[in-house]
């Protein structure tokens, strides 16, 4: 990493989801070349990785933070280990920005081509940060084309590839010079719907909804039916079209209008379970793993027979992504195995 921002620089390193771990060991921040401890430094680079580590677990990195000492106060802690920062607001969105960033520069299937992702990037943590309010209507078909753009790159990722086929049902199998690319055909579609699903949410698109021929009637629990109530406008805001009908009953009118690649009749029930499973968080973190439930429930699944044009589909679209470099759960898209990781593995020299 090499950022600056506001007269701030961060250098170091930043690790992958292959080595993220279920505690914060290899999390170290440096000041001024001095270590230090700081629980807004912590938190940013937890919602930075977030989505790109695996559930429960942390990424890895070593920082240093250079900056003015005036912008500090080393003396809250007899150790000097903790710090305060005069304006937490603007160090937070700096660390935030910094290991967002650099994760987005990794290559993704053999490119190398960096983009400018700050749209990207600053979409997401004002997503974060910010409680999005309606706007009117004739603002929504803006905001719409805001959100094609800041979701896909300018340009998509060009490469050139041989299909070798599907193992185990599951995983895509792409020729790149030399190099074997598995592609996990459920993490990779779970990503692309996800993207979609979250720019739509933000930017409050409307016609995003698939109406069912038949309305359905669910009953719930009432630890089912108060989560949705609480909760009602969230439903709304990714697509479902659900109204009370009852005293522990809904009616289901339509669903997210996405590319379903499951029987989308149970969708409803298959989220609500997922999300009262751990209902608990912040109102952002239950919008993101809400949106997140959403994407994995409606994606394709592992041994789901894919056809070659879905197969380029996939691709296509992961290769258009700012971030496919993960499914929002934090499993690799991809995993690259090298003609030197093949010979080694034959013991051939």
């Amino acid at each position: 990493m090499d950022y600056e921002e506001n007269e701030i620089k961060i250098t170091g390193v930043i690790g992958n989801t292959m080595i993220a771990k279920e505690n914060r060991k290899d999390q170290i921040f440096f000041l001024n070349k001095r270590y230090i401890k700081n629980s807004i430094l912590t938190n940013s680079a937890d919602q930075a990785f977030k989505g790109g580590t695996g559930i429960n677990k942390h990424g890895f990195f070593i920082l240093n933070i250079q900056m003015s000492p005036d912008m500090y106060d080393i003396n809250v802690h007899p150790t000097k280990l903790e710090v305060r920062f005069k304006d937490e607001n603007l160090i937070y969105r700096v660390v935030y920005h910094a290991i967002k960033t650099t994760i987005l520069k990794n290559e993704f299937l053999g490119n190398k081509e960096n983009e400018n992702e700050i749209n990207y990037v600053e979409s997401e943590f004002k997503f974060l940060t910010n409680h999005f309010v309606n706007e009117k209507s004739s603002s929504k078909k803006v905001l719409s084309n805001e959100s094609e753009s800041i979701i896909k790159r300018k340009e998509k990722r060009k490469i050139e590839y041989k299909y070798i086929g599907i193992l185990f049902r599951t995983y895509i199998i792409i020729e790149i010079d030399n190099e074997l690319y598995f592609i996990d055909q459920h993490a990779a579609h779970e990503r692309i719907l996800y993207e979609e699903i979250k720019a739509n949410y933000k930017n409050h698109i409307k016609n995003n909804t698939q109406m069912t021929l038949i309305p359905e009637v669910v009953n719930l629990s009432h630890k089912e039916m108060e989560f949705v109530k609480e909760y009602l406008d969230m439903f709304k805001n990714i697509g479902f079209d659900i109204e009370p009908f009852g005293e522990l009953s809904v009616k289901i009118n339509g669903i997210p209008d996405i590319d379903y690649k499951t029987n989308s009749n149970h969708i409803f029930m298959d989220i609500l379970d997922e999300m009262l499973t751990n209902e608990r968080g912040g109102i952002r973190d239950i919008e993101e793993r809400f949106i997140a439930t959403v994407a994995c429930k409606a994606a394709v699944k592992a041994h789901m027979d894919l056809s070659k044009d879905e197969v380029n589909y996939l691709i296509q679209n992961l290769l258009n992504l700012n971030n496919p470099y993960t499914c929002p759960h934090g499993r690799p898209t991809t995993i690259k195995f090298t003609l030197n990781d093949v010979k080694n593995k034959l013991n051939i020299s």
